[in-house]
């Protein structure tokens, strides 16, 4: 019995460990985005014609 409750705590410590390792990383790699996308706005980098806009696809009038 106290094998299972040994496993149970490895298994619940192996669990806390890795969604703080996630969350940790996660936001590194949000400060690093930040720092290289500075001034982006979220803006496209091509603009699509007025009726592709529309639903349209074939681009033509």
């Amino acid at each position: 019995m106290k094998e299972i409750g040994a496993v149970l705590v490895v298994l619940a410590v192996v669990f806390i460990v890795g969604n703080c390792w996630f969350h940790i990383v996660e936001a590194v790699l949000r400060r690093i985005k930040r720092i290289f996308m500075r001034d982006s706005d979220g803006q496209v980098w091509h603009t699509l014609p007025k009726d592709w806009e529309d639903g349209d696809k074939k681009g033509e009038p």
